[in-house]
C-alpha cells in the first residue's frame, strides 16, 4: 500500500506536553519507550534534557557531570553531550534503561583518543557521533574530526574515511550510518569497514541526516536555498521533496516510507535575516505533502517535523512548535521567536 493511502487523515491529534517549572520554552528531539524527549529552557537560560513520562516532565541529568544536553532519542536510549561547565570539556553520552527499568546514564568518551566527542544518533543499542583525536605535534588547524560507531557501549570504532577531511555522522539504523565528509558531502556508510558512499550531487552541497528502512533523509543546497532530499543508498536515487511554492525545505527523519521535516517559503528574507516561519511537514517519497503545521493551535505559527516513530498501527511525530513575531516589513522586517514548545503529532495507519 501507498504509504500516504495508510494515513487515516480523520485520526490526526496533536498533543502539547506539559511545561517544564520556570522553563517554558521546550524543543522536541524524539522518543524514549514511547515517551516524548527533549530539552528546555527559560528565555535566554540555561538548556536542561527533559523527558514526558505521560506528558509529565521529568529532569533527565549525568551522575556524574554538571551539564548534560540531547541530540536524538529513540528506542530505549537517549543520545546526548556531557558538559563541565564554563571553559568546559565535553563528551559522548547516552542514556538506557537497566534491567529494574530504571534509567542510567553511560559516558561514552574516551579520554585518552580524544580531547572532545559527542553522540548524535541512537538505535538498538548502536550510538553514532564524532570526536576530536588527541594529536601530539600536530598543528589544531591540521587535526579532523573522525566519526565514530559505539555498539553497547563498547569502545568507539572510527568510520573510515579520507584522512584530510572532518567527518560529521548523524544518523544510524544501527547497521548504515550517515552523515557528511569534508564539510559538505553527503554519504552513507553500508558498516563501521565501510568506505563512505557519496550520495550528494557533486555540484552542490549535501548533508544526511538520517537512515532508517532502507532509506536516507537530509538536505541539499540549490543556489543558496536548503532542500529536502531523500535517497536509497546511491548518488543517482537522489528525489527532492521540496514542494512546489517552496524554495527552501529539511528532510529530517524518516520511517516506512515516510519522511519529516520543514518548509519554507524562502530561507531569508529581503532583510537579510533568516525566515523563522517554517511549517512541519511529512513526505511520503514525493514532493507531495501533508501539512502538519495546519494542525497546531494558536499562537503556534511555525512547526518544524524532527523524528518519526511507527508502532503498530500508530504514526507519531516528535517536533518543536514556535511563535514567531516579526516586527516591520520588507527591508526591514526582524523576525524573533517569542516562545516554543515540544509537540507530537499522531495519527492511525490503516493495514
Amino acid at each position: 500500500m501507498n504509504p500516504q493511502n495508510r494515513i487515516d487523515k480523520s485520526s490526526w491529534k496533536v498533543i502539547i506536553p506539559d511545561v517544564v517549572k520556570r522553563r517554558d520554552q521546550s524543543v522536541g528531539h524524539g522518543f524514549c519507550n514511547g515517551h516524548p524527549v527533549g530539552s528546555a529552557h527559560a528565555m535566554g537560560g540555561k538548556e536542561v534534557a527533559v523527558w514526558w513520562p505521560g506528558n509529565t516532565p521529568v529532569l533527565i541529568t549525568s551522575a556524574k557531570y554538571k551539564e548534560a544536553r540531547i541530540t536524538y532519542a529513540r528506542g530505549n536510549a537517549i543520545a546526548g553531550v556531557w558538559s563541565t561547565g564554563k571553559g568546559s570539556k565535553e563528551g559522548a553520552i547516552v542514556w538506557s534503561f537497566d534491567k529494574s527499568g530504571l534509567m542510567k546514564d553511560t559516558d561514552l568518551h574516551d579520554p585518552s583518543r580524544y580531547t572532545g566527542s559527542a553522540a548524535m544518533a541512537t538505535t538498538g543499542g548502536v550510538h553514532v557521533g564524532s570526536g576530536d583525536p588527541k594529536a601530539k605535534g600536530k598543528r589544531w588547524q591540521d587535526i579532523k574530526t573522525v566519526g565514530l560507531v559505539w555498539r553497547d557501549e563498547a569502545n568507539a570504532v572510527e568510520l573510515p574515511a579520507p584522512a584530510t577531511v572532518d567527518v560529521s555522522v548523524n544518523g544510524t539504523d544501527g547497521e548504515s550510518h550517515v552523515g557528511a565528509i569534508d564539510g559538505g558531502i553527503a554519504v552513507v556508510w553500508r558498516g563501521e569497514k565501510s568506505q563512505p558512499i557519496e550520495l550528494g550531487p557533486k555540484d552542490a552541497a549535501s548533508q544526511a541526516l538520517a537512515v532508517h528502512d532502507q532509506e536516507q533523509v537530509g538536505v541539499v543546497w540549490r543556489k543558496g536555498e536548503p532542500h529536502a532530499a531523500l535517497w536509497k543508498g546511491t548518488a543517482t536515487s537522489l528525489v527532492d521533496l521540496t514542494p512546489r511554492g517552496f524554495a527552501a525545505a529539511r528532510a529530517q527523519d524518516c520511517a516506512q516510507g515516510f519522511q519529516t521535516g520543514l518548509v519554507k517559503k524562502r530561507e531569508r528574507l529581503s532583510s537579510g535575516f533568516e525566515n523563522l516561519e517554517s511549517r512541519a511537514v511529512l513526505w511520503n517519497g514525493s514532493n507531495a505533502y501533508f501539512d502538519l503545521q495546519d494542525l497546531l493551535p494558536n499562537p503556534w505559527n511555525a512547526s518544524s517535523a524532527d523524528h518519526i516513530e511507527i508502532s503498530d498501527d500508530m504514526l507519531r511525530i516528535c517536533g518543536t512548535a514556535y511563535q514567531v513575531v516579526t516586527t516591520g516589513s520588507g527591508k526591514e522586517a526582524y523576525p524573533s521567536l517569542a516562545g516554543s514548545t515540544i509537540v507530537v503529532w499522531e495519527c492511525k495507519l490503516r493495514g
